[in-house]
């Protein structure tokens, strides 16, 4: 079986990491990056760069990068100078090709094992020279791939790029749109699936970015400064930010859907900050969208969602024989969205057995904290039931139509979740926190807040306060006083 690696466009600086490859050592080898200062012929002088097992550089230790479709090799016979702490070096390598500059790895003895980081660009150059030729688990473990925008060499040629310590990255982070390179990433770990790695700084993407299923895209952490924390400025430098400044309206940050007509499993997102410009409306941080086939199984863990007003948090939607089931969401932070969750089905469709395992849901003039819907009412095709939403807190300080709402044929389970709306009264008195429209059935919520609660369908309703619940003389209706 032949790999092919697609090559990335310059700058892009994506980096492959594989997994449980053989542990048999018999060479040490490194990642590196380099720059062409001098030479002509087959000589050449460069300054690099380099991570890895090689703690220092020497003469005789062979460089190997690619040139085009060609695998490049060259020998360091001079070692002008290196500063082992920071992995800096310049050297004469002979055998070597006039290419100005590049990536590639340097090792020495035997090449008998890939480095912890390598360059995309020559993952089948390294593969096809492994000591005894690459084994067919070096090949099978592609599904393993876990790819990295690594955003030093993408703004490696920008004009404003910062060249000594101490100068400020946030200008051009905020000016770069990162959209295009992150999707060709995308693109490319969806061949077999994979993780997309994301540094702990902010990535600024100005068009949607389409996830197809098998991807998951990870942040380093969602950082460790709340977004309101003064002075505002050092959130940005906490943690892997996302900020979505989209050119048009009714765009998603991430946008997950199967790329064909059958059952697949999603990715998911985790460890990132997900900041809305607000700039149009209708944008949405994650849509997962089962049209016309069934997405399963994704995890979203530890995400905080900001901004998106006139816009949606999270969006589950299904239709056309479609489905989005069996997902987790575990600690999602969503502060601001006007729709923070909205789960949806339409005609064959069905969106159902998703869990929310500690949904924190804050902010203030929100439309809906929680919407859960099907298109119409008696549709016996549209499915958006048995969905559970399991500890959190639900609490912006008003609703214009309600914390959490369920229309139609749609059904939930909500237990263990903390409700509060401190200025409810002020702004929208006439409106309940919890809304169980006309015709509901089997929900069954607990509700530990004395809160005003609508209830006119079928259901079961735990709160603290019963008094503030509405109709209570519909017999099908329970409440249950835990006062």
């Amino acid at each position: 079986m032949m790999v092919m690696i697609k090559k990335w466009g310059a700058g892009l600086g994506a980096l492959l990491l594989l997994l449980g490859l053989a542990a048999e050592v018999s060479g040490q080898v490194a990642t590196f990056r380099f720059r062409q200062i001098a030479g002509s012929g087959s000589t050449y002088t460069i300054v690099g760069v380099w991570n890895g097992d090689l703690t220092s550089i020497a003469v005789g230790d062979t460089i190997l990068t690619r040139n085009g479709d060609d695998c490049v090799f060259g020998v360091i016979t001079t070692l002008i100078s290196q500063d082992p702490s920071e992995r800096i070096f310049t050297a004469e390598v002979s055998d070597f090709q006039d290419l100005r500059m590049g990536e590639g790895i340097i090792y020495r003895g035997s090449l008998s094992k890939l480095p912890p980081n390598i360059v995309g660009d020559i993952l089948g150059c390294v593969l096809d020279h492994i000591a005894g030729g690459s084994t067919s688990q070096e090949r099978d473990t592609m599904h393993n791939l876990f790819y990295t925008l690594e955003m030093t060499s993408l703004y490696d040629d920008h004009p404003n790029y910062p060249r000594q310590a101490g100068e400020n990255f946030d200008s051009l982070e905020l000016a770069v749109d990162v959209a295009p390179y992150l999707q060709q990433l995308v693109d490319t770990a969806a061949i077999t699936g994979g993780t997309i790695l994301l540094g702990a700084w902010q990535h600024t993407i100005k068009s949607q970015i389409n996830v197809p299923e098998g991807v998951i895209i990870k942040g380093q952490s969602a950082g460790k400064y709340g977004v309101y924390s003064l002075p505002y400025q050092p959130w940005r430098n906490s943690g892997t930010i996302i900020y979505f400044e989209p050119s048009q309206p009714n765009q998603a940050a991430f946008y997950f859907k199967p790329s064909g007509g059958y059952e697949a499993r999603l990715g998911g997102i985790e460890d990132v900050t997900i900041m809305g410009s607000n700039i149009h409306p209708g944008t949405k941080a994650i849509v997962v969208d089962g049209d016309g086939a069934i997405f399963s199984s994704g995890h979203f863990e530890d995400v905080h969602i900001h901004g998106f007003r006139d816009g949606v948090g999270i969006m589950l939607t299904s239709r056309n024989g479609g489905g989005v089931t069996y997902n987790t969401f575990n600690n999602i932070r969503i502060r601001d969205a006007d729709t923070s969750v909205f789960l949806f089905a339409e005609a064959n469709g069905f969106t159902n057995t998703n869990t929310f395992d500690g949904l924190y849901i804050s902010g203030g003039a929100l439309d809906y904290g929680v919407l859960a819907m099907t298109y119409t009412k008696g549709d016996p095709t549209a499915d958006c039931n048995h969905n559970v939403f399991h500890g959190g807190s639900i609490e912006p300080q008003y609703s214009r139509y309600g914390h959490f709402v369920v229309k139609n044929d749609a059904w939930v389970i909500v237990k263990d979740t903390r409700f509060e709306a401190t200025q409810q009264f002020a702004f929208w008195p006439d409106t309940p926190i919890i809304r169980l429209m006309p015709g509901t059935q089997e929900n069954l919520i607990e509700a530990f807040a004395s809160i005003p609660i609508q209830n006119e369908g079928a259901n079961i309703v735990k709160t603290r306060s019963p008094k503030n619940a509405y109709p209570n003389a519909i017999s099908s209706n329970r409440f249950i006083n835990t006062a």
